[in-house]
């Protein structure tokens, strides 16, 4: 990709060190009776490649497990079929088909996992930024299907206690 700046030439033989975006920025520093020239000046820039989320393709016993969401949260990844995290799973445990539980303290969202991708605020619009950390962006939105959401303590009669961990993302052995 390309951008282009503007570069300022004087009459009086002076050319401006600061590039400029539009005519309006120029025109703030500069009267135009001042001006000899114009320059475009042409920069390069680097197109930011999107994250891969790869998937295993090796099946296991493990389950995802999002915590620390609210109701709200749980009730969102519902209506929407994803959730947003700061902190991407561990590719090499995750598998579509997977086992996925979204837990708050007294309801937990049940589903199976069908994709992994990078987040991204004009696709994911369901899921308003920046969550609880206002310095970050969400990391990936997680897809899922298959989802009923249960109270909480109907879930640990299965898997026994649901404990949070740091960074939300955690994994359980399936029974």
């Amino acid at each position: 990709m390309e951008k282009i700046l503007y570069r300022i030439h004087l009459k009086s033989g002076k050319t401006s060190e600061k590039l400029y975006a539009t005519t309006k920025d120029w025109m703030a520093d500069y009267k135009i009776h001042e001006v000899l020239k114009i320059e475009d000046v042409r920069l390069k820039t680097k197109a930011k490649k999107p994250k891969v989320f790869e998937l295993s393709t090796i099946k296991n016993d493990l389950i995802l497990m999002i915590t620390k969401r609210s109701k709200g949260d749980i009730n969102l990844s519902n209506e929407c079929g994803y959730t947003v995290t700061y902190n991407s799973p561990s590719m090499n445990k995750v598998f579509i088909g997977m086992k996925f539980l979204e837990v708050s303290d007294d309801f937990v969202l049940q589903a199976e996992l069908l994709d992994i991708v990078e987040y991204n605020k004009e696709k994911h619009t369901h899921w308003k930024g920046p969550g609880y950390k206002p310095s970050e962006e969400w990391s990936c939105a997680i897809f899922h299907t298959n989802a009923i959401v249960t109270p909480r303590y109907e879930v640990e009669k299965i898997y026994g206690k649901l404990k949070g961990t740091q960074g939300g993302i955690s994994y359980l052995k399936n029974k």
